[in-house]
């Protein structure tokens, strides 16, 4: 998605950005409120980091799940 314009992905931020969990600016997304992220993403979250920690061995987070 790097140098591309993409309006439907501004609009799917706006709202966590608007409820101060993530920032954002050109090119770059903040996480602020990890946990809060989380819980909106539901079941949806976690599923890469379980791949990569399963594939490569290591933990992307310091969350002890």
């Amino acid at each position: 998605m790097l140098s591309v314009r993409r309006p439907g992905i501004k609009e799917a931020l706006q709202t966590p950005e608007d409820r101060e969990i993530i920032s954002t600016k050109r090119g770059q997304i903040t996480v602020l409120e990890r946990a809060k992220l989380e819980a909106v993403a539901g079941d949806s979250s976690g599923q890469a980091e379980a791949d990569y920690a399963r594939l490569i061995g290591l933990r992307l987070s310091s969350d002890p799940s």
